[in-house]
This record gives structure tokens, C-alpha cells and sequence, in this order.
């Protein structure tokens, strides 16, 4: 999970200076301070380059990273980015965008002498970056929690869909990273079924629950036994 956790400190780390930068910038803007327009444009550009280089790379290596991804595993029909460099690629994203409206910002103040543009565009882009975070913070947080954050309800439909299948419970799914989904779930049989028979069934779930991106699914087949033990259970 050191790909989920390193995602989780970063995007929590950018949302601390997002909401640091947005309180500066609300600061300043009821206290104006004397802005020197040549020196701020000129370093934010130098900072805008060395950003935006960076945000590409990182772009085009979390895009190489999902490719390459789908080519190991050419079955599934998803794409997977690595949180880790997502979440990495907003932060210098953050970084370049700041830089930008720096730029914008002295290059307006030092033709039209509207020192308050700087703050406003800092306030817009600092709420950007804070929404677009927000998802991988949230995301990451599930993961290492292992809280599942899937339609149970869809898997359960599609395994239920088998003729054999009675009922099913302690349907789980988790995922520890951006590239695996792990899940196990209870089966009840409607009938007594050779193990050549069970193997077939359970065969089938695994190749259609597929299209939901599990890679690793573990099913433990039950006799009627247990589905009336499940009935019991919930009556109490």
C-alpha cells in the first residue's frame, strides 16, 4: 500500500497549502501590500517552466504507467492510474498554476496598476486545486481503510444471474492500490454439485465479474445448509 499512502500524505500535504495559500490571498486582499511587478514576473516565469515541465512528465508517465498496465492484463477493459503519481501531478500542476496567475497577475499590475488581480487569481486556482484533490484524498482514505467503495450491488446481481446460485452473502471488495481489487463472497448451491461441477460455476462468476475490474476473488461454495442458517440469522 506504500503507493495508496504516499498519495494520501501528498494530496493531504497540497490541501494544507491550498488552504494556506487561500487564506493569504484573502488576507492581502483586505490588507494590500506594495507589489513589485518586474521581480514577480520574471521569477514566476522561471517557476512556471520548471512547473510545467514537470507536470508533463509526470502527466505522460501516469498515462505509460495505465498503457503498459492494460497490455499485462489485456482481458480487462479498465485503464488504471497510479494514485501516487496522480496525486504527484497535482501538486506540480498546483505549483505551475499558482505560478501562472503570479505571472498573469504582474504583468496586469504592471500595466494597469490593478494590484488586487493577483489575489483574486490566486483565490480561483487555490479552489481549483483544492477540488481536484479533494477526489484522491478521499479515494486514497477509503483505501487504506479498506472500506469499500464499489457497487456490491452490481457484483451481486451478476453472480446471482447463475442458474446453480441460490443466494450469496459476506460479499467484501477492497482495494489496496490503483491497479488491484480484491473481493470474496459466500456462495450457497441450489443443489448438491460434483466438485468438477462446482469448479465450472465458480469459473464462470470469476470470468464475468471481470468487466468490474476484480482481479482477485476468492469464493467459498456452500450447500442449502447455510442459506437457512443466512434466513435464521436475519429473523432474530
Amino acid at each position: 500500500k506504500a503507493e495508496v499512502m504516499a498519495a494520501f500524505v501528498n494530496s493531504l500535504f497540497l490541501i494544507i497549502t491550498m488552504f494556506f495559500i487561500l487564506l493569504e490571498s484573502i488576507n492581502r486582499f483586505f490588507q494590500p501590500s506594495e507589489i513589485n511587478a518586474p521581480i514577480i514576473i520574471f521569477t514566476s516565469i522561471i517557476a512556471l517552466i520548471i512547473n510545467a515541465y514537470s507536470t508533463i512528465l509526470l502527466k505522460q508517465n501516469n498515462i505509460e504507467h495505465a498503457h503498459n498496465h492494460s497490455h499485462d492484463e489485456h482481458e480487462h477493459e479498465h485503464h488504471h492510474e497510479d494514485m501516487n503519481i496522480k496525486s504527484a501531478y497535482l501538486h506540480m500542476l498546483g505549483d505551475a498554476i499558482i505560478s501562472l496567475s503570479v505571472a498573469i497577475g504582474g504583468v496586469i499590475i504592471y500595466f494597469f496598476g490593478i494590484n488586487f488581480i493577483d489575489t483574486i487569481l490566486s483565490i480561483i486556482f487555490s479552489i481549483y486545486i483544492l477540488k481536484e484533490t479533494f477526489s484522491i484524498l478521499k479515494k486514497s482514505f477509503l483505501s487504506l481503510m479498506d472500506s469499500n467503495s464499489d457497487d456490491l450491488k452490481k457484483v451481486e446481481k451478476l453472480i446471482l444471474e447463475n442458474n446453480s446460485v441460490l443466494s450469496i452473502h459476506d460479499l467484501h471488495l477492497y482495494r489496496p492500490n490503483s491497479s488491484n481489487c480484491f473481493g470474496s463472497v459466500h456462495i450457497v448451491f441450489k443443489e448438491n454439485l460434483l466438485l468438477e461441477d462446482v469448479e465450472i460455476v465458480i469459473e464462470e462468476i470469476r470470468k464475468k465479474i471481470r468487466i468490474y475490474n476484480i482481479t482477485h476473488f476468492v469464493i467459498q461454495p456452500e450447500s442449502k445448509k447455510y442459506h437457512l442458517d443466512n434466513i435464521e440469522c436475519c429473523s432474530h
